[in-house]
Parts: structure tokens; C-alpha cells; sequence
């Protein structure tokens, strides 16, 4: 039996889902996810933010629904 593979990336929270990308921010100690599934809270990319804190939807993996609190 094969071991599970590491995920490479960074987790981060989303802020905005929008057309094309994923406005996100750093998770912190204090960042949690409440309980509304319609929305994503986090996501996994390799991918860094570009200068507006987005990431593109297709360079993404959701991790985690709900609402993102920092």
C-alpha cells in the first residue's frame, strides 16, 4: 500500500471568491471558519497572491468550506 502524498503549497483564507480568482489572506492563530457551506474558507495553491491578495480559481484547490474570519 502506497503512503498518502504531501499536498505541496500554502494554505490560505478566502476573503472574496470572484469571477476568476480567490481574494485571499494570510490564516493566522486566530483565523477560524464558520458554518455556512455555500462559501469557501480556504483553499491550497502553489500559487502566490499577485499584487491585488488573488489567486486564480484554476490554480486553486478548495481545502475547507464556509466563512472565513481572520
Amino acid at each position: 500500500m502506497n503512503a498518502p502524498k504531501q499536498q505541496a503549497g500554502t494554505t490560505w483564507g478566502v476573503v472574496a471568491t470572484l469571477s476568476n480568482a480567490y481574494q485571499v489572506a494570510a490564516i493566522t492563530a486566530h483565523s477560524t471558519c464558520t458554518t455556512i457551506p455555500a462559501k469557501i474558507c480556504k483553499i491550497l495553491s502553489t500559487t502566490a497572491p499577485d499584487a491585488n491578495h488573488e489567486i486564480p480559481k484554476a490554480d486553486a484547490t478548495v481545502v475547507q468550506r464556509g466563512n472565513f474570519v481572520q
